[in-house]
This record gives C-alpha cells, sequence and structure tokens, in this order.
C-alpha cells in the first residue's frame, strides 16, 4: 500500500495546487526519505579517457561539437523520490558528460514541504533554476522565465510521447517539458479475496464499472469473519480526509459522474449539480446502510486504510495507486526475510466506479523535466546544453529507469519496450496494460483558472466543501442540508470581492 514516500510525492502535485501553484484539482506531507544535506555536484569528464568518436567539421553536429568545449556549471532542482533516484540521476549524468566532456551538473533536492515556496522565491527574483523536475505548474509558466520546448520536439518525439501525453503539459498552445512518466490514482484490490468471490476483475480493468456494479462486488468482499477472524469488509476509503483542499472521495466519485472541476472557467460552482449530492448519499450508504465500509470509515486517514488492507480486513480500498505494486513486493519480501509479520498480498488495480452513462475518471498527471532563461542571460551555448541535458534526463532509458524505480508508466512507448526488454519491469502484466490504458481513457487534464477564480475556488474547498462533508460524514447532518449548506457558502463567496 502507500507508503509514506509515495503519499508524499503524490501530495507535491496537490500541494503545489492548494497553495496557489497551480491551483486545478487539487497528500499528506511527511519526510519523504533520506536526502542530500546539500548540493551535489557531479564531477566533470573533462580527464574522459581515449577512444571518443571522430567529431564532425560540417553541418549541425558541428556547431553542437562547438557547444561542448564550452565550460560551464548546469544547475538542476529536483525531488527524492523513489528507491534508485540518485543513482539512476548520476548515471544519466554521466551519459550526458559523454556529449559534454567540460561541464558540470550540479543538482540539489528540494524537500517536499517547502520545495515549491524555494522555487517560488527564486522565480519572483528573476533567478530560476537553470532545469527542474516539476509537475505541470501554469503559475511557473506564466513568469516568463519557464520556456517551451516545442522547437526542440521531434516528429518522433511527438509520436514516441503521443497526444494524450503532450497534453498534460501543454499551456496556451505551447508544451513546457520533457515528459517522464504518467501517473494515477485508482482502487486497488486483493487479488485473492476477489477471485475467491468471483469478482472478474479482468473485464472490470477492460471494461470498467457502475457504481451499482461496484457496490454489488463490494457487497459480496464483505464478511462477518474473514482471514485471522477479523471482519473483512468490501471497501475502505480515506475518510474525511482532504487532498490539496478537496475532499478526496468526494471528488473522485463526482469526477466519476461527469463533475471534473469545482468550477469552470465562467466561475460557476459545478458542485451544485444534483448528482454531487447523490454522490454524498451514495458515501455515506456504504458504511450505513448498505454495511460494505467499516462504520467508523469517515475517521480513516490513509494510514489506517492501508492498515486494514495489509492486514486482509479491507477486500479492495479507494484510493490507491500503482507505486502499491513494488510497495506490496517489498512487503512481501519483508515478511519472507522475518522483518515484518502478516501475510503478503498481490495487488490488483482496478478503475473508479463511475455514473452509468459517464465517461471514467482519474486524477493524472505528468511530470517533466523543464527549463529556465532568468534575468541574467547564459548566453546560446549554454541553454543548447541545458536543453540536451533534460532531453538526457527525458529518452527512452531514462523514462525506462525513472517508471520502473516507481512503477508508473513511461511516458514513451520506446521506453516501454526498454524496461521490458532491459527486464527493469514487466510491462506486459494484466495491471501495467490496465495502467497505460486508463490514464489515456479516463485522465483528467487540468483545469487553469485566472488568478481570482483560482483564490475563491480555493476558499470555497477550505470553507465550503470540506466542513460540510465532514459534517456529513460524521453524522453531524444529513447530506441534503450539508449539501444545501454547502452550495450556499459557495455562491456566497463567489461574489464577494477578494
Amino acid at each position: 500500500m502507500a507508503r509514506d514516500h509515495r503519499i508524499t510525492r503524490r501530495s507535491a502535485t496537490r500541494l503545489m495546487a492548494a497553495t496557489g501553484f497551480a491551483l486545478a484539482i487539487g497528500p499528506l506531507i511527511a519526510a519523504c526519505g533520506s536526502q542530500p544535506a546539500a548540493p551535489t555536484t557531479a564531477p566533470s569528464q573533462s580527464q574522459a579517457s581515449a577512444g571518443t568518436s571522430a567529431t564532425p567539421t560540417t553541418g549541425p553536429a558541428a556547431q553542437a561539437a562547438t557547444t561542448n568545449t564550452q565550460k560551464f556549471t548546469i544547475g538542476f532542482w529536483t525531488w527524492p523520490q523513489g528507491s534508485h533516484y540518485e543513482d539512476n540521476l548520476k548515471l544519466l549524468i554521466k551519459d550526458f558528460q559523454t556529449k559534454y566532456p567540460n561541464v558540470d551538473v550540479k543538482y540539489e533536492f528540494l524537500t517536499w514541504q517547502e520545495g515549491s515556496q524555494k522555487v517560488n522565491v527564486q522565480l519572483a527574483a528573476g533567478t530560476p533554476p537553470d532545469t527542474m523536475f516539476s509537475y505541470f505548474n501554469p503559475a511557473w509558466i506564466n513568469t516568463g522565465y519557464m520556456q517551451p520546448v516545442d522547437e526542440y520536439l521531434t516528429a518522433d518525439d511527438r509520436k514516441d510521447f503521443g497526444d494524450t501525453t503532450l497534453k498534460a503539459y501543454t499551456y496556451k498552445g505551447k508544451i513546457y517539458g520533457f515528459p517522464i512518466w504518467k501517473q494515477l490514482w485508482n482502487v486497488t484490490a486483493n487479488k485473492a479475496l476477489i477471485e475467491a468471490a468471483n469478482v472478474k476483475w479482468e473485464e472490470i480493468q477492460s471494461k470498467g464499472w457502475t457504481f451499482e456494479e461496484f457496490a454489488t462486488a463490494a457487497k459480496s468482499l464483505t464478511l462477518p469473519q474473514g482471514k485471522n477472524g477479523q471482519p473483512q469488509w468490501g471497501l475502505v476509503f480515506n475518510g474525511t480526509w482532504n487532498n490539496g483542499g478537496l475532499p478526496e472521495m468526494w471528488q473522485l466519485w463526482n469526477q466519476n459522474s461527469g463533475i471534473y472541476y469545482v468550477l469552470d472557467e465562467n466561475g460557476k460552482f459545478l458542485y451544485s449539480d444534483p448528482a454531487s449530492l447523490d454522490n454524498l448519499k451514495r458515501i455515506v450508504s456504504y458504511y450505513t446502510t448498505l454495511k460494505i465500509s467499516p462504520p467508523d470509515n469517515p475517521a480513516f486517514q490513509p494510514a489506517k486504510m492501508t492498515e486494514y488492507f495489509d492486514t486482509w480486513q479491507a477486500a479492495m480500498v479507494a484510493r490507491s495507486g500503482p507505486y502499491v505494486i513494488p510497495s506490496e513486493a517489498k512487503r512481501a519480501e519483508d515478511i519472507k526475510a522475518g522483518k515484518a509479520k502478516g501475510d503478503p498480498i498481490d495487488p490488483i488495480l482496478l478503475p473508479f466506479p463511475h455514473l452509468d452513462g459517464k465517461k471514467e475518471a482519474t486524477p493524472g498527471s505528468v511530470p517533466a523535466h523543464v527549463w529556465y532563461k532568468g534575468k541574467q542571460d547564459k548566453g546560446a551555448a549554454f541553454y543548447t546544453a541545458a536543453v540536451d541535458f533534460i532531453r538526457t534526463l527525458s529518452n527512452t532509458k531514462a523514462d525506462a529507469m525513472w517508471a520502473a524505480d516507481l512503477y508508473e508508466a513511461p511516458a514513451r512507448e520506446t521506453s516501454v519496450k526498454y524496461a521490458a526488454d532491459n527486464k527493469l519491469m514487466d510491462t506486459s502484466s494484466p495491471n501495467m496494460k490496465f495502467f497505460a490504458d486508463y490514464f489515456d481513457r479516463a485522465n483528467v487534464p487540468q483545469l487553469v483558472l485566472d488568478p481570482d477564480l483560482q483564490k475563491k475556488q480555493a476558499k470555497i474547498q477550505t470553507d465550503a466543501i470540506q466542513p460540510n462533508y465532514e459534517a456529513v460524514l460524521l453524522g453531524k447532518t444529513s447530506p441534503e442540508d450539508g449539501f444545501k449548506a454547502m452550495v450556499a457558502k459557495a455562491e456566497e463567496i463567489l461574489k464577494s470581492s477578494m
């Protein structure tokens, strides 16, 4: 299940949005494992061994060769993620330095808690990092310092990434980064339990399922006594927990009812849709009338949901993500080695259920490597090398390495084949095939609002949606009254001046 570093990494996308950086569709910010105490500089390979290939004397290659002889240092900012991130980064820097032997790369790990604010400060001063790992962030693009990469994308690149992936990093008609991997959320199930209940998971992965079909399956998975004598619940979810300002469960169920955003670009409050009230009632029914979730599920946070899944008390959890695959594999290894207790789980990734007649939806995202030009012009040769550097970090080999470490789908189609050929991960497994297909068929793109609407949306999320959602789930008010109070507060905020 979602261990700390994976929850934290995915939280970054939502935290950036919730604090005014992107503010689209809005988990927990926690320590993210070890990271360097100070920026680290990869060694220059000026003294590379002999035997390099002959240097062209004419054409574009010759111009590049001239660039390669100049000496400078490229800065790269990123966040710690995955088990082998820094090792992979060092390896790719060496690859880059075979072409640029006189160029040093100084990389710095930012913290998940404060990294985005540091980027904001540098952008405000006109001194952004040269290159960076980044989630899609229109606010950073709007500073004018982040540069598009359209002219550097070849026809083969565009075909390799595909339209869906490139659109995820497109803003006002321009592409602002080389995509790295695709990530999304989903329902995760215990394979042994759903097969025992005859739930046809292969068909669900392929065709999806409605809210009614989901509830029926969850009912069949709910037993008074499951493994180890404990009750077995068909569904355990993240309770009243909010993700970047939005109550996660309600957001997901609303998106799968055609309500993709809180506000549209004209400032219309979309959660006033009657389907939103239906979803509020639906979620409450899971732990009241249907009894497919624990009665105290509203109080559950992600750690508690993970505990229920790992102890076989939850047959399905919402939400989770593909990261559960390596996480459960590591847990199985620890159990076998005597480092952990319990029984290993073979997880199955499933789509979120959707309203009959509506399209499936999942909040997906595509991080990318980006480059900046600050107030100080560093020259054409420098920027040529900087773009080549982030291209190296986003090529077929690199995307396969990053994706395999995190069990995400590579952004490039050629990376899928590279990962399989080099046994980095099983890209032909049912889970990975579902992941790639689900992203393309269900990903909800971010909606970029103007600054005034961004502020109002943030206030609506914290002052109207979240408190009334909590009141309903905790039994302090009825779904109808909570919904009515939410709509009234949201309309009040929209009419105010901020």
